[in-house]
């Protein structure tokens, strides 16, 4: 199995091109795209009874431990995992991916966009309060893209930063190129 792991900031993008992306590859039965967020908020009120961000931190890791479990079994010979490498609340950066999980993601690709084009996208988004103030996302930004590296050099795989400035059709043309190009998709 193939776990592709999608990071970015919040508001680049990553849902809409993700979302985009299995429409085009159409309803193949080898590939799975998971949101995260929503499967472990799933998996949060299924194990306690409450939200993902009410649990502490043994909680949580069981859930992410659940999570992978989950994933580990699913028939698919390739899940794209729409997720986020830090949390980053109030300047504090907190790494999301536990360093048991790691060798199970077989790619990192990374969205970016510039500062003011996410400061633009969650302005217009309304499904969470987002941080709206340049140098916490450009500092987001940075520590998404830090942790993929460091994912990325203590697994062995591949990191990939697609710039998400560009038409939603192109940006998942150049993703659909990687995974051809990893695996044979």
């Amino acid at each position: 199995m193939n776990i592709v792991h999608f990071g970015g900031a919040q508001g680049v993008g990553k849902t809409t091109v993700l979302r985009y992306l299995r429409q085009d590859l159409g309803e193949r039965a080898d590939i799975e795209l998971l949101f995260s967020s929503k499967e472990l908020g799933t998996l949060a009120t299924k194990a306690y009874g409450k939200g993902l961000k009410a649990l502490d931190s043994t909680e949580t890791r069981q859930v992410q431990n659940l999570f992978m479990s989950d994933i580990r079994g699913l028939p698919y010979s390739t899940i794209l995992l729409d997720s986020h490498y830090v949390s980053v609340t109030q300047g504090k950066v907190v790494a999301l991916t536990p360093d048991e999980h790691v060798q199970a993601f077989n790619c990192h690709i990374v969205l970016e966009a510039n500062p003011y084009t996410i400061l633009g996208r969650r302005i217009n988004d309304d499904r969470t309060k987002r941080v709206l103030d340049l140098p916490s996302i450009a500092g987001e930004i940075y520590e998404e893209r830090n942790e993929a590296f460091r994912l990325a050099k203590q697994s062995g795989a591949r990191i990939y930063i697609i710039n998400a400035e560009g038409q939603v059709a192109k940006i998942a043309e150049a993703i659909k190129s990687i995974l051809r190009n990893e695996f044979d998709i």
